[in-house]
């Protein structure tokens, strides 16, 4: 019997843990593991854009050609860098290469079930390999209709892949081979690698039902269990909705999941996880900082908290450059330490570079955005 789950909403941002697979570690309050709070992703929080009295250096915005379906990779100044014109795209996920640096680069996802391809700041493309999988029992599809789901990570032309939302595989790359390493008893939520690639992390169902709350599970590059905790995650949603959540490791021993604040009566937030003690700590997602918002509305006009959708945080502690959507879909590139802001495109800012470049998508209007990413 197949099952399947579309989507009713667009999947959160989360997730953009800065440089690879960091999260910010101000404010991290160590506590017993299991005294868990809520999640936004960073890069996800709705705010006001505060007015301004004082004058900011304007900048004439970029000359844009649009309309535009694909991806884009911008240079913090609005310069476009490299350009891929893909049609039918609708999931995005960054992905760290040991052959390419710095990252990351970006794993595509097509409406039509392809298989994924990566995207690199070289200005190269490439499609993933058609393994040879193991013929699932049961047939999982997620939100964005695949049922194949990647880790993000590529270490010596290795990634981690899950079959069917069910079945764990190591695949080669280059050759396409596939190892079938283990097959759970519920669908997968989640996959990140270890930054080495030795270890694979998984936030599986709790339940049968598909609910919001996800096991932590870590196996080694052969299969075996090393950890299993028991509710670390949850993601408000309807039950039968097969949604990804964004997973990352932030060092070898910590593991990053979102949580919302429907349990523990917080905000929205990430939980950072010590894989070699009983501990973990809450972050709560950041907020578009008050100077941003007040150039942001300056330039761009705007004076709601409605008028944001999303923003995307450069790499820094604290960060000073910041990509932020409108709900008219522009895209407005903010420079605190300059003070400027300008149109820098239209479309969803996914994910900052380590050296401060933009991974920009462009979907057509009739499909959604879902990003799997910190």
């Amino acid at each position: 019997m197949k099952k399947s789950a579309i989507a009713l909403t667009l999947l959160m941002v989360l997730t953009s843990i800065a440089s690879g697979c960091t999260s910010p570690a101000a404010n991290h309050s160590e506590r017993p593991f299991g005294d868990m709070g809520g999640y936004t992703a960073p890069g996800q929080h709705r705010d006001a854009a505060g007015a301004s009295d004082s004058d900011q250096k304007a900048v004439n915005p970029i000359d844009v050609q649009e309309p535009f379906h694909g991806v884009r990779l911008l240079d913090r100044d609005g310069t476009l860098v490299q350009e891929w014109p893909l049609d039918s795209l609708t999931a995005y996920q960054p992905v760290w290469d040991d052959d390419e640096d710095p990252g990351p680069g970006m794993l595509v996802y097509s409406s039509d079930g392809r298989l994924p391809s990566n995207l690199q700041q070289n200005g190269s493309i490439s499609v993933l390999p058609q393994p040879k999988w193991t013929p699932p029992k049961v047939d999982f599809a997620n939100d964005f209709g695949q049922i194949v789901q990647y880790a993000d990570r590529i270490v010596r032309h290795e990634i981690y892949a899950v079959h069917g939302h069910l079945e764990l595989y190591r695949v080669n790359t280059q050759s396409g081979a596939a190892y079938k390493l283990y097959e759970f008893a519920r669908p997968v939520y989640g996959v990140a690698a270890s930054p080495d690639n030795s270890r694979v992390a998984l936030l599986v169902a709790s339940d049968d039902t598909l609910g919001p709350d996800a096991d932590l599970i870590v196996l080694d590059r052969s299969g075996n269990k090393l950890l299993h905790r028991p509710r670390v995650s949850y993601l408000s949603h309807s039950d039968g909705l097969l949604f990804i959540y964004p997973l990352a490791w932030n060092d070898n021993e910590t593991v990053t999941v979102p949580v919302d604040g429907y349990k523990e009566g917080r905000t929205r937030g990430v939980l950072h996880i010590r894989l070699d003690r009983m501990e973990a700590s809450y972050e709560p997602d950041p907020s578009l900082p008050a100077v941003a918002r007040r150039i942001l509305a300056q330039h761009a006009h705007i004076a709601n908290e409605t008028d944001i959708a999303h923003f995307a945080a450069a790499s820094g502690s604290p960060s000073s450059l910041y990509a932020v959507q409108l709900f008219n879909h522009d895209v407005w590139l903010v420079d605190i330490l300059k003070g400027t802001a300008f149109k820098a495109g239209v479309g969803y800012p996914l994910h900052w570079t380590k050296d401060a470049r933009l991974w920009l998508a462009a979907n057509r209007p009739e499909l959604p955005v879902y990003y799997n990413g910190w």
